[in-house]
């Protein structure tokens, strides 16, 4: 019986399974496998993601970035323009400028418009991390290429006992 024929015989399914099912045991734990990294990935996945939309929320305009600033410019300018108005009062020029609008003008614009910047550029740092995050995601599993090698192997061995070298280690049989 020639030894390619055997080969052939070793390589198909039906050969395969009249082996004990040696194929089918691999196949089975080699899907169960990548089933437990699929899910412990998404898992992964979903946490990372619920981080990202958590710092997306808090710097989207509405959201709790800077809040706490802006109230504190609203307190600092109920101050500033109340003490610029006494002084006018007592210079005895109370109401021949608009305080507010100088204020906002000097002071409240310029501040606003830094946070809101700071705001932006934090939004698109976090946007564009998670689209970095969801552009590296890789679906590794099922690898059928290593399984089809791990059935070559299993099929072009010896039915002697003998065991096929790992891979890039050599061994002499005497």
């Amino acid at each position: 019986m020639p030894l390619y024929r055997d080969y052939t015989q070793l390589m198909s399914p039906l050969a395969a399974d009249t082996q004990g099912g040696a194929f089918e045991d691999l196949l089975a734990k080699y899907e169960e496998m990548g089933a437990g990294v699929k899910k412990s990935q998404e898992e992964r996945r979903k946490t990372v993601e619920a981080i990202y939309n958590e710092i997306i929320a808090r710097y989207r305009p509405g959201g709790t970035f800077g809040k706490s600033y802006e109230e504190q410019l609203q307190f600092q300018k109920t101050q500033d323009v109340g003490a610029t108005a006494q002084r006018d009062i007592s210079r005895g020029m109370y109401g021949i400028r608009p305080y507010e609008q100088e204020w906002e003008r000097t002071t409240g614009a310029p501040a606003r418009l830094k946070l809101e910047d700071i705001r932006m550029e934090r939004l698109s740092q976090a946007q564009t991390g998670m689209a970095e995050f969801q552009e590296r995601i890789e679906e590794p599993y099922p690898d059928y290429s290593a399984l089809a090698e791990a059935a070559r192997a299993q099929a072009s061995a010896p039915q002697t006992g003998y065991r096929l070298p790992v891979r890039g280690l050599t061994t002499k049989h005497k």
